[in-house]
């Protein structure tokens, strides 16, 4: 099938899981020859009086002497890491050996290239000082009250053992309970099968995390099989999708990577005017981290762009998608269109979605995630509705697949946190 044969996508370059990285690969830098003594070794991170904020507080976070060990196996150890930690490296070529699956969000070279907030890796070593797990405690300064901090921990769960997803709630929670300056810790549950979601979240409770005031993230969203061959798959998308995949390739747009940052105010003057159709939120997104990231990884992050072959270069890009690789899945991230008027019926989006779709298929992933819908309640319309019939269009089949659930120290910080909460939705809502 023509449509299936000349996609711009082409297999990396790289080898192996996106979420079990090999040595050679991502890790290329790591030494095998002794990764449990680095993992085991003394931490790299000074007491200094001089140090910024920031990291004068995640030097007390990874100094935090916690009972989380004591809910591990007996030889067990919870170990903090700051981001610069050449140990953090040696988790994940340990994970990779396992065959883990491991989180875009939670992964040092995504997390070293575009988080701008600070943040600590926390790592689950056996008795033999394999890493076994671990996550991103994003740590985020509030601006409400400076000084001051959220944590956040993003697709918790996931692949996890219960040994891993129990130490990681458990730290998280005591530091929450201990530190004065944390005023809150939100909890991100990530998985598509329901009892494995349940039992992680039942985990989470157990700490003292409960249900959260306001949710960030999607719970539900478009599902669709990456297990049969291409030609299934694609033989399973509506007409109409099949019809505007292949409209496109007879068309003048191209699909091809997005490779140079100088592209990131066109691609947010696209999302403008994808945002003014749909009534969607728009995220700020820093292109030129995340260009220079997929054009690096183009395994785990894929920036596919909709190209006019008969404008100048300065105005032929007219539509693109983005692709987040999550370990088991691959995650339609972004992504934003614009209608010109010449090209008749043709919808620009399809196309460079099913661009995503046949990546992610042949990176690995087991199935890949439309990126959320919604739906109407009551009387209410949905304003993304639109939105949610185009991803119906891959597929039919819905899922929950998120649970985001809330920690509050006691006393007083709890009523300081949940003001702090309050008065931010209510600028939210009133700007």
């Amino acid at each position: 099938m023509d449509v299936l044969q000349r996609s711009a996508w082409r297999e990396p370059p790289r080898n192996g899981n996106l979420g079990a990285p090999q040595p050679g690969g991502w890790n290329s830098n790591v030494s095998e020859g002794d990764i449990s003594t680095a993992l085991n070794s003394a931490p790299t991170s000074p007491t200094d009086p001089a140090l910024p904020n920031h990291l004068a507080f995640l030097n007390r976070i990874c100094r935090a002497e916690t009972s989380a060990s004591v809910r591990v196996p007996e030889g067990w150890r919870v170990v903090c890491l700051q981001r610069d930690d050449p140990k953090r490296a040696a988790c994940e070529v340990d994970l990779g050996r396992t065959g883990t699956p491991i989180p875009l969000s939670h992964r040092h070279t995504w997390v070293q290239a575009t988080e701008e907030d600070p943040g600590v890796y926390l790592a689950i070593l056996d008795s033999s000082g394999i890493c076994r797990g671990g996550c991103e405690i994003r740590i985020l300064p509030t601006r409400a009250l400076p000084g001051h901090y959220f944590l956040r921990i993003e697709r918790y769960g996931g692949s996890m053992t219960d040994e891993v997803a129990d130490a990681i709630a458990a730290f998280s929670a005591e530091v929450t309970g201990n530190e004065p300056r944390i005023l809150r810790a939100d909890l991100d549950i990530f998985a598509l099968d329901s009892a494995r979601r349940q039992r992680f979240e039942k985990i989470a409770r157990s700490c003292g995390y409960g249900d959260a005031a306001e949710h960030r993230a999607y719970g539900r969203t478009a599902v669709l099989d990456l297990t049969p061959s291409e030609d299934e798959v694609f033989a399973g998308l509506h007409s109409s999708a099949r019809r505007n995949i292949r409209a496109t390739e007879r068309s003048v747009i191209e699909l091809r990577p997005i490779v140079d940052p100088a592209q990131g105010p066109r691609m947010d003057r696209l999302l403008e005017m994808t945002m003014a159709r749909t009534g969607g939120e728009r995220a700020n997104e820093r292109w030129d981290r995340r260009i220079a990231f997929a054009a690096e990884h183009p395994e785990s992050v894929r920036i596919v762009g909709a190209y006019r072959t008969d404008r100048e270069p300065h105005e032929a890009l007219v539509g693109f998608a983005v692709g987040q690789h999550q370990g088991d899945h691959a995650e339609y991230h972004t992504a934003a269109t614009a209608r010109p008027g010449d090209l008749g019926r043709l919808s620009l989006g399809y196309a460079p979605v099913w661009d995503l779709i046949l990546w992610a298929r042949r990176s690995g992933a087991q199935w890949f995630d439309l990126g959320g819908i919604t739906e109407s309640t009551g009387d209410r319309p949905d304003p993304l509705a639109g939105v949610t019939e185009f991803k119906h269009f891959f597929t039919r089949t819905d899922a929950d697949v998120r649970t985001e659930l809330t920690l509050y120290p006691s006393g007083l910080r709890s009523a300081l946190a949940r003001t702090v909460s309050g008065a931010a939705r209510f600028v939210r809502t009133h700007s």
